[in-house]
Formats: structure tokens, C-alpha cells, sequence
């Protein structure tokens, strides 16, 4: 047996593994603080606290999973998952219609394809704060997924992830990741077509290199200077996008040559950094709205006119 307080002063240990089914004198180890899983050999729907080993081109990793009567699912084991070929061969696929809602263990940062791929009934879904890689097959087909109406001006924010864009709801013209987005998720954007201005807010840490697949952006306005930008973008590739940088010093504001009020900085301007005035975003050096256009030619009743964008 196990003196149940034996763990008593491992104030990190968040699961424990038991090579067997767990007897009434290991059982008495559970505790609020973290989870008794019993080994199993393959899938099962029963209600309980499971773990096995999973394998996948040499690498074997533990996986845990904790299923209650009520339809929580709490998956755990290892930090970082194996994908899943299908999500048939994740061990709790035969719960799958009984799940409504998952999360995940603390230590989660890599979260497997398909673990819940799928789960129609799932409404309910909790990512831990450090998870960094969220295929975009994880959670597809799930309730939370597809009901947009919990969608935040056209985004899926879930626990600082953003994991994807309605390209019906979102506005093309801008699309702002408010403050408190951590994670940008692989295919969060993917369809959404053409955006022509993404503001990526500081707080972003991490942008998967799949994150704007099939989704072309315009112009980025990074809430940071070169260096912010640099560490988040890591293998991130917007051929056709303008970085222009959020510069920090003193602003006046003025009067521009069509008697616009607008703010400028009060020293030299550089044309890679932007700011803001009102709700619209200012690039220094020009002096204009992004996205505002000179018109080259009226329209006629035989021609149409024609515009240039200014930046």
C-alpha cells in the first residue's frame, strides 16, 4: 500500500499514474490537487480516470483522461500530445456523444489532431494558459466550433487562444485581435480570403506558421516595435503584408493640409510605425487613414472612375 499523505508535500505534482487498476488502498491517494489514473490497454467509454502509453514514429508519450457521468472530459497525461490519424483513435472516442465539455491538464502545450474532432454535443471547452500547438482538426466539428452566435466579433477566443475566424462575421478591412489573444491557432484565418489590415495585439505570443492559411493580409499593425514582432512571427509567412510598428513617444495633435485634426509625434516621422487617433489607424509620414485612397479620374457616364490607395 501508499500512505495517502506520501505526496502530501509535492505541491507541483498534478497526476499520478498507477501501473493497474487502482485498489480501494490506492485509491485513498486521490486528492483535489491532482489525479490518480488507472492503466488501461485501449479505448473505453467508462466514467473514470484512465491513462495509457500511445506511440507514433518511435516516440512513445503518456496519455491520461478523466470522463464523469456528466460528460466532462479532462484530458491530461504528457505535455506534449502525439496527433491522432482520425478521431477514432483517440481511447475516449466511444464516449464521443455522451462529451459536452473538455479541458485540459495545466501542462498541456501541444494538444493532439482530432482529439475531439467531431464531438457535436462538446459547448463547453477550456485550454490551458501555456498550450502553443492547436491543430486546426483538434476541435473541428465540435458545438463550440460551429456555433458562431459565441463568437466575438467574428472570432473564437477560447482562455486567450483565438482558434478561428467566421470569414462571414469577421470585417475584412480590419481585423483586430483584442488584448488578452495569447495564441493564434493553425487555420484560425484559414479561408477567410483577404484581409487588409490585422492589428496583432501585445499580448500575442505565439502565431502558428498555418495560422492564415488560404487568407492573404495586406498590412500588419503590431502592437510592439521590430523586436516584439520578430519574437511572435517565427516562422510565420505574410509575403504580401506591410509590419508597421506601434511607436511609443510623444504625440501633438494638429491640423492636417484638408483640415482633418489629427495626432503626430512630436519629433522626426518614419513611415514603419503607425498610431492611433479616434478608432482609425495613422501611418506616420502620410498623414492619412490606412486604407484611404486618392482619386486618380472621375467617373463619367462612359467610364468608370479610377482610385489609388495612398499607402
Amino acid at each position: 500500500g501508499i500512505n495517502p499523505d506520501a505526496f502530501s508535500g509535492c505541491a507541483d505534482l498534478i497526476s499520478v499514474f498507477y501501473d493497474g487498476v487502482a485498489s480501494e488502498s490506492i485509491a485513498a491517494l486521490s486528492n483535489s490537487r491532482y489525479t490518480l489514473y488507472s492503466k488501461v490497454e485501449g479505448s473505453t467509454s467508462d466514467v473514470g480516470s484512465y491513462w495509457l502509453y500511445v506511440q507514433k514514429n518511435g516516440v512513445q508519450k503518456k496519455l491520461a483522461w478523466t470522463l464523469t457521468s456528466a460528460g466532462s472530459l479532462t484530458i491530461g497525461g504528457d505535455a506534449k500530445m502525439l496527433n491522432f490519424d482520425d478521431a477514432s483513435d483517440a481511447p475516449w472516442y466511444p464516449a464521443k456523444d455522451s462529451v459536452v465539455s473538455v479541458a485540459f491538464a495545466s501542462n498541456i502545450t501541444d494538444i493532439a489532431a482530432y482529439c475531439v474532432n467531431g464531438y457535436a454535443n462538446v459547448v463547453s471547452l477550456s485550454l490551458p494558459q501555456n498550450a502553443r500547438k492547436i491543430p486546426a482538426t483538434a476541435f473541428a466539428g465540435t458545438g463550440i466550433v460551429k456555433n458562431t452566435d459565441g463568437y466575438t466579433n467574428g472570432l473564437l477566443v477560447i482562455n486567450g487562444h483565438l482558434i478561428k475566424a467566421n470569414p462571414f462575421k469577421i470585417d475584412g478591412n480590419l481585423v483586430e485581435t483584442f488584448t488578452g489573444v495569447v495564441t493564434i491557432a493553425e487555420g484560425a484565418f484559414d479561408g477567410c480570403g483577404v484581409i487588409n489590415a490585422l492589428y496583432v495585439a501585445r499580448t500575442v505570443q505565439y502565431i502558428d506558421s498555418d495560422a492564415f492559411k488560404n487568407c492573404t493580409v495586406k498590412a500588419i499593425f503590431a502592437d510592439g516595435n521590430a523586436e516584439f514582432w520578430s519574437v511572435i512571427d517565427a516562422g510565420v509567412d505574410f509575403p504580401d503584408a506591410k509590419v508597421y510598428y506601434k511607436h511609443l513617444e510623444e504625440y501633438i495633435t494638429i491640423t492636417d493640409e484638408n483640415g482633418k485634426t489629427i495626432t503626430v509625434k512630436t519629433s522626426s516621422i518614419d513611415d514603419t510605425y503607425w498610431f492611433k487617433s479616434g478608432s482609425e489607424y495613422v501611418i506616420w509620414g502620410c498623414r492619412h487613414i490606412y486604407g484611404e485612397y486618392t482619386e486618380d479620374n472621375n467617373a463619367t457616364c462612359i467610364a468608370n472612375g479610377t482610385k489609388t490607395a495612398i499607402c
